[in-house]
């Protein structure tokens, strides 16, 4: 008999549509990033403390109580750390431009860590791949990255941006790196990878530039912006 039951189709009213702005503010970002020639990657928020400390020393670490393999066995600190290991891995290509967008991991004795989000942008290798009709592009310097650097801010309308040159980087170059001000609030750095910290990792001879930036300070600074 279940035929004689009579069929209704069933409808409720839909749920409100609210949007998320800061998942909103990074898909834009990613955009303009990927629109400047840059290609994400997404890595691990695992690894260990050898690892990040290739590029500088990172300090007390979140452990994981059952890691999924000993060479991931702490919450990262850098996120820059994981994009030069994608670079290593891929040193092979002839230019390489990458970001990632991501958090860190700050511990707190018995509280939940911090969890900032950054933005890590390493260029390496040739300005411009070859092929038929180009033999011989110069490699990516400094100034590759700064075009890069004032294409972004510029994309998202932030104005009252200055650049200052900086040692106070351990991983930069000095003389070859900069820290980059919105007003007076700094929201990252940028320059070259300085050579004694280039030897640690495996990415071949020419120079690696990187650049870094506290999404919290840049987001802020584009909704001033409006």
């Amino acid at each position: 008999g279940i035929e004689n039951i009579p069929t209704t189709t069933m409808a409720d009213a839909l749920p409100p549509q609210i949007g998320n702005p800061v998942n909103e503010w990074e898909e834009r970002l990613r955009d303009l990033l990927v629109s400047l020639g840059l290609t994400e990657v997404v890595s691990y928020c695992m690894t260990s403390a050898e690892k990040e400390s290739r590029l500088a020393p990172q300090g007390e670490y979140v452990r994981i109580a059952n890691p999924i393999t000993p060479e991931r066995n702490v919450l990262r600190r850098s996120l820059l750390a994981s994009v030069l290991e994608a670079a290593e891995k891929n040193v092979r290509a002839e230019s390489l431009s990458l970001f990632e967008i991501g958090a860190i991991f700050i511990p707190h004795a018995n509280e939940l860590p911090d969890e900032p989000r950054k933005l890590a942008i390493v260029m390496t290798g040739r300005r411009i791949a070859s092929a038929w009709d180009v033999k011989d592009s110069p490699a990516f310097d400094f100034y590759d990255m700064k075009g890069r650097v004032e294409l972004l801010l510029s994309g998202l309308q932030l104005t009252n941006v200055s650049y200052a040159p900086t040692d106070a980087v351990s991983h930069l170059h000095p003389g070859k790196a900069a820290e980059i001000k919105i007003g007076d609030k700094m929201v990252g750095q940028f320059g070259e990878i300085h050579p004694l910290v280039k030897e640690r990792y495996e990415l071949g001879a020419s120079p690696v530039l990187a650049a870094e930036f506290d999404l919290a300070a840049l987001a802020y600074a584009s909704a001033q912006s409006g």
